[in-house]
């Protein structure tokens, strides 16, 4: 069974499928969409929400809820009938849209005709879902003949009045709204059911204004809008925004100061929902915000501008308000509009209510977060100093971040610690439903995060592709870590003894991540560690604190992870020092980057006894025997030394070839070099984009002239323009010069020839570095023979030394890293074992 997504300070819309159906007393099957009892959830919401999947012919048990009142509604399907009263004498037919409100203490039990059943929903007037439900066995004959009765004659089937009413959408007129709304008091009666329901009608292009519910909690209901969807602004300063779709709800918590407004973002739909309120009337506990209303028409207008274009937006709001008004009518929409269709004879299928590219958040979220995310919240760090994240092609501001300090990795420290208590408690099957969210989020989202990758990073489109691409493998893997979580039953030379070893998670792990794949090698440690079951602090780098640290804190908040259990803290160590390293909450701390910063990184960890996992630095070697495939082996050399301008840590630095075919090789290898289109990152052609900053582009051309003078010759010399370095190729390279003991981090590559094979496994192992390689050879069996003598973590026969797989063990040897990551060894290093040992017998002791 799957959990909703948290109640939290940021809102998350529930869809209807996005939950799995679940056992419920008296309805059989039942999608815990907001429920208390749902692990997913924050205790304390006053209401709960079932999505009901009824086949045809259905009759659910007789029931009734002693002190919670409850309301139906139903929007796909047949009519459906409802018996109620004490002896179910009283009858209620809904038809689709129509709503039916169930007074506390009144049974009542729920059928369907024999054509195509009924999708719909129940709320009820309690946290959790079925805690108050008595089913009624002793009105289960009186049901069934009720049912056979109105299924032998379906077209006599009308109401019979009692105590509860049947209110279609259209019965009751709008009321104007001091928010500007036109809401429908539905079911509003401060002497009724402890649940009122609104009908809002939002028309097209509507900015609503700044408003929130101190003291009433709310689900809101969209059965029918645009494709575009329906937006709601919330939060402190309105710095949140979430999406709705047709059959989404949106819980919204009281007493958290939410300033919540909807907009509609549709250019001429208007917009059908319902609002659940946990009081009895509709029209009160609405207090406007005036100070927040210019942000929500800053922030709506932007929003409908990204999608409309603005003056089509100005041109529209320009207009008198009736005659807007005009414009926005549209015609009744269909009242089934809440729910997908559903196959009600497999339970559970989504037949495909958006496409893979329908976003499922805000336009606004095409912004990057520009705060820290600590304890579920966006937020400035303490810090004065304003880091500022340019664009390393042309310079421009990406975004700016008041960066966090001590205080704040404190309180993200602690956030994890709390958030992950409450993690451990939750179903695996719902932990694993967070990870497929996630992987649905970033299909759904893929060409708004190759933006951001090519603005902030400097990457091609080809490269964030790539990218994106290990993203989902890894989600995809660390989502079946919650099941993996399995423990042993060992024997014991002892009689009587069984010995018990417990797989658990470490606590809290810690993860810095680098500038050059940032947001693979932060997912990289973040997903595996919280699908172990951990909480999560990440320190993206300071030139990549959106694609490696704010894009993935938004992904997993999307999902529904719970808040707090991953934090994302941007800085920079001059802020911080060690602050990172040494606080107590972290049990491992995962690092990505320099060796030299990656050694101080596991002598601070160690010292304060935390286990270190370190990937680091690469010198990689490329060996191209003299039978190889040479085209094939230029291209795979091209690969592993241009890809996103050399900047991979796996990246074939030193390309060794056998000297009878290194003239023909190196032909090849220069004439596709020169090939490579340098240039702006946004152009599809580019290969190489610019370096990340113009620290690593002098310190890069520093490295090629000190080359030169030590007797290296340049094949090909690159253009350096800005940070664009254009690809370079250095020939007659030996191991004196100091280029073959260096990571050379851009698109510069090194060929050297070698006579035997002897020779070349000594020039690839000369080397403080071990993380890749690559051997190219016809004879498959006698490359991996030599791969076995090369000291380093991976080698591919007859391809590139880029590669990360999600479940092959990934990691190097000497100064390239400590540890392993992926697959079996990811769960290994992010989790403990505990030995718990039980003597069912008498023990006897020798004294």
């Amino acid at each position: 069974m799957t959990s909703t997504h948290p109640i939290s300070a940021q809102l998350s819309p529930i869809s209807f499928t996005s939950v799995d159906p679940c056992r419920a007393p008296g309805w059989g099957q039942v999608r815990e969409l907001v429920n208390g009892t749902a692990t997913g959830n924050v205790p304390g919401f006053a209401l709960s929400a079932g999505g009901l999947e009824l086949s045809a012919g259905f009759l659910s048990d007789p029931q009734e809820h002693p002190n919670t009142d409850t309301v139906l509604l139903f929007t796909e399907g047949d009519p459906v009938w409802v018996f109620y009263g004490d002896d179910l004498r009283y009858l209620a037919v809904q038809e689709q849209g129509d709503l039916l409100s169930i007074r506390r203490g009144t049974p009542y039990a729920v059928s369907t005709g024999f054509d195509r059943g009924a999708t719909g929903y129940v709320v009820r007037s309690d946290e959790y879902l079925f805690a108050d439900t008595v089913v009624r066995s002793d009105l289960r004959e009186v049901a069934q003949r009720h049912a056979a009765a109105r299924r032998k004659n379906p077209s006599r089937t009308r109401s019979v009045n009692g105590s509860c009413t049947v209110v279609p959408f259209d019965s009751v007129d709008p009321v104007l709204t001091p928010q500007g709304h036109r809401i429908r008091p539905l079911v509003d009666d401060p002497s009724g059911v402890g649940i009122s329901v609104g009908g809002l009608e939002v028309p097209a292009w509507f900015l609503a204004k700044a408003h929130m519910h101190p003291r009433t909690d709310v689900i809101v209901l969209v059965v029918d809008c645009g494709e575009e969807g329906a937006l709601t602004l919330h939060g402190e300063h309105l710095e949140h925004d979430a999406v709705q779709y047709r059959g989404d709800l949106l819980p919204i918590k009281k007493g958290r100061k939410y300033a919540h407004t909807v907009q509609n973002l549709s250019p001429d739909k208007s917009i059908r929902a319902y609002e659940f309120r946990s009081q009895p009337t509709v029209l009160i506990d609405n207090p406007q915000i005036p100070e927040l209303q210019p942000t929500a028409t800053e922030r709506g207008r932007a929003a409908l501008e990204r999608l409309h274009g603005a003056d089509a937006v100005a041109a529209h709001l320009a207009q008198p308000p009736a005659q807007r008004a005009a414009q926005a009518a549209s015609p009744t929409p269909p009242a089934h509009g809440a729910a997908p269709r559903v196959n009600l004879a497999q339970p559970g299928t989504d037949t495909g209510r958006r496409s893979a590219k329908t976003p499922t958040t805000s336009p606004v979220a095409g912004s990057p977060r520009r705060h820290q995310f600590i304890a579920g919240e966006w937020r400035d760090g303490s810090m004065d100093k304003v880091l500022v994240d340019r664009n390393p092609y042309d310079g421009t501001t990406v975004a700016e971040f008041r960066i966090a300090g001590v205080d704040d990795i404190d309180d993200a420290y602690r956030a994890a610690a709390r958030a992950r208590l409450e993690w451990d408690r939750i179903n695996p099957y719902a932990k694993r439903t967070v990870f497929e969210r996630a992987v649905r989020y970033v299909e759904e989202h893929e060409d708004a995060i190759v933006e951001i990758i090519v603005d902030e990073l400097g990457g091609t489109r080809l490269k964030a592709m790539f990218e994106i691409g290990l993203v989902l493998n890894m989600l995809k893997e660390a989502a079946t870590f919650p099941l993996r979580m399995e423990g042993r039953i060992l024997p014991s030379p002892i009689d009587d003894k069984e010995n018990r070893v417990y797989r658990e998670p470490v606590g809290v792990v810690g993860v810095i991540s680098p500038f050059n794949f940032p947001f693979f090698l932060s997912m990289k440690s973040v997903a595996p560690a919280l699908g172990a079951g951990n909480g999560v602090v990440l320190k993206p780098h300071e030139d990549s604190p959106i694609t490696g640290g704010t894009l993935i804190a938004e992904i997993f908040e999307a999902a529904g992870l719970p808040a707090g259990l991953l934090n994302v803290v941007v800085t920079e160590i001059p802020a911080i020092g060690d602050a990172f390293l040494e606080h107590p909450a972290p049990r491992v701390i995962s690092f990505t980057g320099s060796s030299a910063v990656g050694r101080h990184v596991a002598e601070v960890a160690v010292r304060h006894f935390k286990k270190p996992l370190l990937e680091l630095g690469g010198n990689s070697a490329m060996i191209v025997l003299a039978d190889a495939d040479i085209d094939l082996a230029v291209d795979a050399a091209a690969f592993s030394r241009f890809t996103h301008q050399g900047q991979i840590c796996m990246s074939a630095n030193r390309i060794l070839v056998h000297r009878e075919v290194c003239e023909e090789f190196t032909a090849k290898f220069v004439a596709k070099a020169k090939s490579l289109q340098v240039g702006d990152p946004r152009d599809a052609e580019t290969i190489l984009g610019p370096l990340i900053n113009q620290r690593q582009t002098a310190a890069l051309a520093a490295q090629v002239e000190q080359s030169i003078a030590e007797g290296a010759t340049v094949a090909l010399r690159g253009e350096v323009n800005g940070n664009l370095f254009g690809p370079t190729v250095l020939t007659d390279v030996t191991t004196a010069m100091s280029v073959m003991q260096q990571e050379m981090f851009g698109p510069v590559a090194c060929l050297i020839p070698f006579d035997t094979e002897d020779e070349a496994i000594d020039i690839a192992n000369d080397t403080d570095f071990g993380l890749s390689g690559a051997v190219h050879t016809r004879r498959l069996e006698h490359g991996v023979e030599i791969a076995k003598r090369l000291h380093t973590g991976m080698v591919h026969i007859n391809d590139t030394t880029i590669h990360d797989e999600p479940i092959v063990p990934f990691g190097g040897e000497k100064q390239s890293g400590f540890g392993r990551l992926n697959g079996d060894r990811s769960l290994d290093e992010f989790t403990t074992l505990k030995w718990i040992s039980v003597h069912r017998g008498r023990r006897q002791f020798p004294y």
